[in-house]
């Protein structure tokens, strides 16, 4: 079974944590083994599959802090990595348990370069290029400290033998800052699982027996309890992040309050703000309070609700209350909201840049708007107003995802990059196999049968057959006869004082005559790059024995 590793900076509640836990999740129904590590992990505000362990998740490197006063995030997370790759590529060193076929990553790039001491192939997802992200470099210690972040991001970068990106978008803007990277990255589309929310719906009204089943009732009673009965609902899903200016909702929101004043219709409108909160990020806080203050400021603090944190059971629950969603991020590299939104059958107002050009069909499943408030609040007056084109935008929206962004899709799609990496490298180990073969043909090697080695090994070395075989098995016989130096040759080269030594001197020459099989030696020999390999075992052996303290058993 080929086992996968996932490295992700912070399990919480987001649309890059979704995508990671969906490629964990589908690769793993797909028959792939699958583990996940991050830095940080809080069971409250994480998703389902990471609480009841449907994916096995370790956690390492908690203890480093976040942020040091509000500043040097960037500089953290990259430290957070480091240890965590460390620890992972430790543990693969030492433990068998804990060693991988390939290793998938995203966010931070300076995992890759540490995970190739494994020896194994990197797959490392880019959501987004991070000297791209911050937005604002004025001054010169900003400069002087984006420097070096921004240096080692590009040469990180080079080391993933696979790289992936969310949307043509983000591609584009890949390539235009990492000129010098030779690979060119394939876009592949996050998705949402299907199953989950259509098995969301149909318990969406049913009597849950256990306790936290009913407590997550209550939360969604409570919610209820908020909204007027009669409302349409206008749903903004975000972080409580500045960059993914919420403001536009809330201006825009207000634009349409305005405009049902003015035109006397007796009809409720409400603009919900849900989206992931972390009381220890201080811009989440922050944030929040600004988007209250701008509320009461124009006046329509009594049509909103905040709902930070909320849950999966909450999310669907609002999602399935609402007639539209709002999208408000500028060049977002994809956004899943729109995806969820769609499927949900609700219609989405997004900015006409980044992600949304990809998913929204406009006019069909929504609108693309300018990020602006006045052409928001247009395109939220006609779905709000108009039932005939909200449900035939709500008819569409889910075909739309299904047919184009299923979990399905995506695990067949990284499973089919993951079957070519494979494939390749079988491709890479036959040439290197060849050209062993063709650096180390000696004149002198002989081809006997395997009985007269039998012989050879009972006379000279006083082992029994099944011992012989024992040692040998792993050793792939094609006809029972098999290639190795002249036995006069090995034993003119190096004197021999232990008989294991001689036979495991055999067996590894063995292994890199046969084509056909791993010309990597095990145990004290394993150098999975030494390609001058018998040089260097005969220096080896000649070192062991004329080693007085030699033990047989590092062989």
């Amino acid at each position: 079974m080929t086992k996968i590793a996932f490295l992700h900076p912070e399990l919480r509640i987001g649309g890059a944590e979704r995508l990671v836990i969906d490629a964990a999740q589908g690769l793993q129904k797909e028959g792939y083994k699958i583990e996940m590590f991050t830095s940080h992990l809080d069971k409250k505000n994480c998703y389902k599959e990471v609480r009841d362990g449907t994916l096995a998740v370790h956690k390492y490197g908690s203890w480093i802090p976040r942020q040091i006063f509000g500043k040097f995030q960037t500089f953290l997370a990259i430290i957070r990595a480091i240890y965590l790759s460390i620890i992972v590529v430790f543990s693969s060193w030492f433990s068998k348990k804990k060693r991988f076929d390939f290793y998938f990553c995203d966010q931070v790039s300076v995992y890759i370069p540490l995970l190739r001491l494994t020896g194994k192939k990197i797959i490392f997802y880019c959501h987004f290029p991070d000297l791209l992200l911050t937005q604002s470099r004025d001054g010169i210690f900003k400069k002087i400290y984006r420097f070096p972040l921004d240096l080692l991001e590009k040469i990180c970068i080079k080391f993933a033998h696979v790289i992936l990106v969310n949307s043509k978008f983000t591609k584009s803007k890949f390539q235009e800052v990492f000129t010098s990277s030779k690979k060119i990255p394939q876009v592949l589309y996050p998705s949402i699982n299907l199953k989950a929310y259509e098995s969301k719906k149909l318990n969406e009204n049913q009597n849950e027996k256990n306790q936290n089943e009913k407590n997550q009732n209550e939360k969604i009673q409570n919610l209820k309890s908020k909204i007027p009965k009669n409302a349409k609902v206008v749903l903004s899903i975000n972080r409580f992040e500045r960059k993914k200016n919420i403001t536009l909702a809330l201006n825009a929101f207000s634009l349409v309050q305005q405009k049902k004043e003015q035109e006397k219709i007796n009809q409720d409108f409400m603009l919900i703000i849900a989206g992931g909160f972390d009381k220890k990020i201080k811009e989440n806080v922050e944030y929040l309070k600004e988007l209250e203050e701008l509320a009461e400021k124009n006046g329509i603090k009594e049509s909103i609700l905040f709902v930070p944190s909320f849950t999966e059971e909450e999310r669907s629950f609002l999602l399935s209350r609402s007639c539209c969603v709002v999208y408000t991020p500028s060049n977002e590299h994809f956004g899943i909201v729109p995806l969820e939104a769609m499927f949900a059958g609700c219609p989405v107002v997004g900015v006409n840049s980044g992600g949304p050009l990809e998913t929204i069909i406009d006019g069909e499943t929504g609108f693309l708007s300018q990020p602006d408030p006045k052409d928001f609040s247009q395109k939220l007056w006609k779905i709000l107003t108009d039932d005939d084109l909200r449900n035939q935008m709500k008819s569409k929206g889910p075909d739309h995802v299904r047919q184009n962004f299923s979990l399905e899709i995506f695990s067949q799609k990284l499973s089919n990059i993951i079957k070519d990496m494979i494939q390749n490298q079988k491709s890479e180990k036959k040439k290197k196999q060849k050209h062993i073969n063709q650096k180390f043909k000696i004149p002198n090697i002989k081809k006997i049968p395997y009985k007269n080695v039998v012989s050879f090994c009972s006379r000279k070395l006083n082992l029994e057959e099944n011992q012989i075989y024992f040692l040998n098995q792993n050793i792939p016989i094609k006809e029972k006869e098999i290639f190795y130096e002249s036995i006069n040759e090995i034993e003119s080269s190096i004197f021999f004082p232990d008989k294991t030594i001689l036979l495991s001197l055999i067996i590894l020459q063995l292994r890199v005559k046969l084509s056909n099989f791993n010309p990597y030696p095990y145990g004290y020999f394993d150098k999975k790059d030494d390609y001058d390999i018998f040089p260097k075992l005969f220096q080896k052996f000649k070192y062991f024995c004329n080693d007085s303290n030699f033990n047989s058993n590092r062989i």
